[in-house]
């Protein structure tokens, strides 16, 4: 089993071209910036991705060669935001935003949470990454691994037992005390001390 690491190094910074963009008959477009150099993503309808380096010559308007020698002009309708064109020899096309990312809501889920039937649950967090997590009764302990469960925007982590059914724990960040548990088909309701 392969665990994987993300840690981010530096603040996000929010530009026009964040996003997903799509067009019908070319499939896929994301612009990805890693600090150092931007990168045009391409999946076409084949699902055959390329990663191309891009280059911005202004704010709005990137080279790349995604399909010989292009333009991507970003914010060529200011009122469209969620609409970009890309000028291909002589011809150009449209391409929408069909996902706009949020931020990952960055919390602490440290400490030991008490539910009415006598469990524990004990999360030991360094940054968004999980270190120990335990429920424990008088009767047991158990041992779980934790993950940020995917599409769950920092609300909802996966926990993995041995030999057992996983869990999913909850928590809404109107109430960041209170976390809901659901395991074996049963919902437990924990608060944090």
């Amino acid at each position: 089993r392969v665990t994987q690491t993300h840690e981010l190094q530096r603040s996000a910074v929010v530009h026009s071209s964040n996003g997903v963009w799509f067009n019908e008959n070319d499939g896929e477009l994301i612009i990805a910036g890693d600090g150092k150099h931007t990168w045009a993503i391409h999946i076409p309808p084949s699902q055959e991705a390329t990663i191309r380096k891009a280059k911005w010559k202004t704010d709005t308007l990137l080279r790349t060669k995604l399909e010989g020698r292009c333009d991507i002009d970003f914010g060529y309708e200011p009122e469209i935001f969620d609409l970009i064109w890309m000028l291909c020899a002589d011809y150009e096309h449209d391409w929408v935003r069909i996902h706009t990312p949020s931020p990952f809501l960055t919390v602490d889920w440290t400490g030991t949470w008490t539910s009415s039937m006598g469990w524990n649950l004990v999360i030991d967090m360094s940054g968004q990454q999980f270190r120990k997590v335990y429920l424990e009764s008088e009767q047991r302990i158990v041992d779980l691994e934790a993950s940020w469960l995917g599409s769950s925007q920092g609300k909802s982590i996966l926990l993995e037992r041995r030999k057992d059914s996983d869990a999913i724990a909850m928590v809404d960040p109107a109430s960041p005390n209170t976390l809901l548990l659901r395991i074996d088909g049963t919902e437990i309701k924990f608060s944090r001390e």
